[in-house]
């Protein structure tokens, strides 16, 4: 049903693992997989995301409200992996967390061996935020591969790398930008080619702009838009 979210957790703890496993998740307005101020050690394994404004949304921490343990627990460390998003509006997009201590965090997540089909962005990452691990990753069709979000100052990819960003070894067979910089608050912000990514910044020096020649073991639902292509 048409709603702000599909599956969200709530202060769960991060004793053990929780899995969001070879589920169809579509027509929501808002985000397929998300926490609200968080939980971590989320696995999102094997699912089929479309039609969505976001398909999974990392949290930053995991609790700050009335009924929560007063210490305050990190959030994030999710594992995205063998998803098909398609048609969404931002594949995995990754939570700030500046108002969280460094001691407080927990591990980057890990985004790797998914295919973002006509996904305006494919992994979005901000300024403030523990930057993700971003590897194996098919990304085709419209928009954009990587998109990075600065606000407040201008900020480039070498800041986010510099933070522990780490992409490799992707596919960006796009018709848009495969790396897009929003730098700041007064609007300054670029599309790179793949090429200019890897000479200005050295990131993705293993990846790839071309054709990623599917094949039969990739499986999309009939009548979906990837069919063909």
């Amino acid at each position: 049903a048409v709603n702000s979210h599909g599956i969200t957790f709530m202060v769960a703890g991060d004793e053990a693992d929780i899995w969001v496993c070879e589920n169809e998740i579509f027509d929501t307005i808002g985000m397929g997989v998300s926490t609200k101020n968080g939980s971590s050690h989320i696995h999102v394994v094997g699912n089929y995301f479309h039609d969505l404004g976001t398909g999974v949304h990392t949290s930053n921490y995991r609790c700050d409200w009335r009924g929560c343990d007063e210490h305050l627990f990190p959030g994030g460390s999710y594992v995205v992996r063998e998803n098909l998003f398609e048609d969404c509006g931002r594949g995995v997009a990754i939570a700030r967390n500046d108002d969280v201590g460094e001691d407080e965090r927990v591990g980057p997540s890990r985004i790797f061996n998914n295919v973002f089909v006509d996904t305006q962005s494919a992994v979005e990452t901000l300024r403030f935020s523990s930057q993700p691990v971003v590897r194996n990753n098919i990304s085709l069709g419209s928009g954009h591969g990587l998109y990075f979000i600065a606000g407040g100052e201008t900020t480039w990819p070498d800041f986010y790398i510099d933070e522990g960003f780490d992409s490799d070894f992707n596919v960006f067979f796009t018709s848009d930008a495969p790396v897009y910089v929003y730098a700041n608050w007064s609007g300054t912000e670029e599309g790179l080619s793949l090429a200019d990514y890897q000479s200005r910044f050295g990131g993705d020096a293993n990846s790839l702009a071309s054709d990623p020649a599917l094949g039969d073991l990739f499986a999309p639902s009939p009548g979906s838009n990837v069919v063909g292509t």
